[in-house]
């Protein structure tokens, strides 16, 4: 796990994110020091995932889903708070026109899956649940599927959340394969100047500033 953290005076924060074997975590934890004097604290985590697929086995367009499990917690003190976002979509990389397009269904970017939820107060939350997916492809034709998991607090907040595996999921119509370029998930491996390779990014932002409170005269 790739980990930025800060402590100062009291105020702090730790963010930490990683994305292994198709699973994506993002985890962030803040500090607000109490008595006297005045500051905050602030801190993001964002996991990636991205891979690419072929699927064969058919011809013109197709529909799949996948399922997966997102889990995680999230605190918050009396003037902090903690969220989450998770966004999944699927696209080809063609350049579809708005106005005039030569685009069909399967070239075209979908939004598969998108939450956010926040939590304030001196509150906690759990969540353990089941996600799914559908998508329109084209037999033979690449597309990629992109995960983007993240976490953020302020103020005392914490927030920590793992997603499952999407490629290792999929249903597929009867008779079709999957190909993947990454090859986590099938024994074939692509041809490299064909498929692109699997992509994973970490972002981290933190912050934490203290000021000591005038004093009166």
């Amino acid at each position: 796990m790739v980990e930025l953290g800060l402590n100062r005076k009291g105020y702090g924060y730790r963010a930490g994110a990683r994305v292994e074997n198709g699973q994506a975590r993002a985890r962030v934890e803040t500090r607000l020091a109490t008595g006297n004097g005045y500051g905050s604290s602030s801190a993001s985590a964002t996991s990636s995932w991205s891979d690419w697929f072929v699927i064969s086995g058919g011809t013109g367009l197709g529909t799949a889903s996948f399922t997966s499990v997102l889990d995680g917690t999230m605190t918050s003190g009396k003037n902090g708070m903690a969220g989450y976002s998770l966004n999944i979509g699927y696209s080809t990389g063609a350049y579809c026109y708005s106005w005039y397009s030569t685009c069909g269904e399967a070239d075209q970017n979908q939004t598969l899956f998108s939450q956010t939820s926040s939590l304030s107060g001196k509150g906690k939350s759990m969540l353990l649940q089941d996600i799914e997916g559908e998508f329109t492809f084209a037999y033979d034709k690449p597309f990629q599927l992109t995960a983007m998991l993240n976490a953020n607090a302020t103020n005392g907040g914490m927030a920590d959340f793992n997603l499952g595996s999407l490629g290792n999921s999929m249903v597929l119509p009867n008779g079709a394969s999957l190909l993947s370029s990454s090859g986590l998930y099938v024994q074939a491996v692509p041809e490299a100047e064909t498929y692109a390779m699997m992509l994973a990014g970490l972002g981290l932002i933190g912050a934490a500033v203290a000021r000591r409170r005038a004093m009166p005269n």
